[in-house]
């Protein structure tokens, strides 16, 4: 379980990451369009953690925990929208 800062910290740096990347729209799409399969890709990147981690770090299976919670998925979609106002 992750706390409440560090989960802050990870939606903070992942909203950061996609605003420099010009990804805000494309990250709001993918997101809405996979919402329902939230918990489904949560258990895709534990599944591939052990691939994933030398090119991510060691933050996969804290992302994965983020897309565990769908009411985490719905605050990560409203500071994304929020950047495009």
């Amino acid at each position: 379980m992750l706390s409440v800062r560090r989960r802050e910290e990870l939606i903070e740096g992942l909203i950061r990451r996609v605003n420099e990347w010009g990804m805000v729209a494309p990250a709001i799409l993918f997101l809405e369009a996979h919402k329902p399969l939230s918990f489904l890709a949560s258990q895709f990147l534990l599944l591939s953690q052990p691939t994933l981690e030398p090119f991510l770090g060691g933050v996969v299976r804290e992302y994965a925990l983020l897309l565990e919670d769908r009411e985490t998925v719905e605050k990560i979609l409203s500071r994304l929208e929020g950047l495009r106002r």
